[in-house]
C-alpha cells in the first residue's frame, strides 16, 4: 500500500475489504509533475485483501477516475460502492462521484452545482450510512470560517443532493476545518480543525449529536494521535 511516494488520504470501508489511497508515485496516469512542489500529479489507488486476510499490492484505479491532472480521494461509502474523488484544478477543487458496477467503476461526473460552486473550494466529503445525507468541505460564502463541514439531504424525486446548509458554530469555527468522516451510528462525526482546543494546527476531533438532534460540542480526541503538529 505505502510507497517510496507520498501515499496519504486513506479511505476504508466498513468491512477493511478495501482501502482507497491519494499517491503521487510514478505510475499514475501521467508523467506531468506538479511545478509548486515538483512530485508527480496526485492519482487515486486501491488495495483489496487476499484470501488471507492481507492488503495486496495497490493498483491505479484506472482512466475512468484517474487523469493527467491532480485526482484525489474524498470520501468512500461505507459499502465500497460509492467513490467521492477531489479533482483540483487551478487552485480550486471540485468533488466528483462514481459509482461501482459489476464491470467495475463508472467514468467519475460531478456530484452536482448545488454542491460544486464556481468560486468556491470543495474537498472532503462523506455519506451517510443511509446514504440521505451528505457531508462535505467547503470555502463558499455563508461560512463561518475559512474552510467549513456542510451537510445536504438527497432528494428522492428529483435523484440529487439538495441546498447545503452549514453544520453550524458548535461544529464549524472561525479556523479551517478539513476532512469529515461521519460514523454507522447516524450521529457521531469525526472532523479536522484549527480551531477549537486545538493543540496545534489541524487535530482531530470527535462530536456527538444528543437526541434533540443538536450537536454537543467537539472533543479532542488527544494525545497521542493529536500532537502540536497538524
Amino acid at each position: 500500500v505505502n510507497s517510496s511516494s507520498a501515499d496519504y488520504s486513506p479511505m476504508i470501508t466498513a468491512d477493511e475489504s478495501v482501502i482507497m489511497i491519494t499517491t503521487r508515485r510514478p505510475e499514475g496516469m501521467g508523467d506531468e509533475r506538479d511545478p509548486s512542489d515538483l512530485q508527480f500529479m496526485e492519482d487515486i489507488f486501491y488495495s483489496e485483501k487476499d484470501k488471507d486476510g492481507n492488503y495486496k499490492p495497490a493498483k491505479n484505479i484506472g482512466d475512468k477516475i484517474n487523469s493527467d491532472k491532480h485526482d484525489a480521494t474524498s470520501g468512500l461509502s461505507h459499502d465500497g460502492q460509492t467513490l467521492f474523488i477531489y479533482y483540483g484544478r487551478h487552485g480550486r477543487g471540485d468533488i466528483y462521484v462514481s459509482t461501482k458496477e459489476k464491470e467495475g467503476w463508472t467514468k467519475s461526473k460531478s456530484i452536482g452545482k448545488k454542491i460544486n460552486q464556481k468560486d468556491s473550494w470543495e474537498t472532503a466529503a462523506c455519506m451517510s450510512y443511509d446514504k440521505k445525507q451528505l457531508f462535505f468541505v467547503s470555502d463558499r460564502k455563508g461560512g463561518l470560517g475559512k474552510r467549513d463541514i456542510w451537510i445536504s439531504n438527497w432528494d428522492e424525486e428529483k435523484e440529487e443532493w439538495m441546498e447545503p446548509t452549514n453544520l453550524g458554530d458548535v461544529i464549524n469555527s472561525k479556523y479551517d476545518e478539513a476532512g469529515i468522516y461521519a460514523h454507522p451510528d447516524g450521529r457521531t462525526i469525526y472532523f479536522s480543525s484549527k480551531g477549537h482546543s486545538s493543540m496545534g494546527g489541524f487535530d482531530i476531533f470527535k462530536a456527538v449529536m444528543d437526541d434533540n438532534g443538536v450537536w454537543q460540542t467537539p472533543i479532542n480526541i488527544g494525545f497521542p494521535v493529536n500532537t502540536p503538529d497538524d
